[in-house]
């Protein structure tokens, strides 16, 4: 774009004669317009674009957010909640924290310990081997 504007800037040069004799006060105001508005379009472009940006990054937000509800619900039933996972792991003895629901990293670190000691990969997710395994300590 600003090529653009530069090719237009020296072709009114050239037809004006030289480039160091002063402009037609006219052309002079209708480059100015020109190159306002090519400001206002460059401008509008970059809000496009952040705006894209900030749409991409809701999108991950939701995505990650699904995902991470889905990992505690995955092949369940009706009973797995975060907070059923938090007061299963402290009757297992493997959780001291307070029963909030809230799976973090206390609430992880217990459930990698509860997988590694029953032989479940241990990658923190309570997935349908684990709680199989976990919701016997409910009661």
């Amino acid at each position: 774009m600003r090529g653009m504007v530069f090719m237009v800037l020296f072709s009114l040069c050239c037809l004006s004669g030289c480039a160091t004799t002063k402009m037609n006060p006219a052309l002079e105001e209708r480059l100015q317009g020109i190159e306002t508005r090519l400001s206002t379009l460059e401008h509008r472009q970059v809000s496009s674009e952040e705006k894209v940006w900030g749409l991409e990054s809701t999108v991950q937000q939701s995505r990650v957010q699904r995902q991470q509800a889905a990992k505690y619900a995955a092949g369940s039933s009706a009973t797995l909640t975060k907070k059923n996972i938090q007061v299963a792991l402290k009757n297992a003895g493997y959780y001291n924290g307070p029963l909030d629901g809230v799976i973090g990293s206390k609430t992880t670190d217990a459930i990698k310990k509860f997988q590694r000691d029953n032989n479940l990969t241990a990658d923190g997710n309570v997935g349908r081997k684990t709680w199989e395994k976990l919701k016997k300590y409910l009661d």
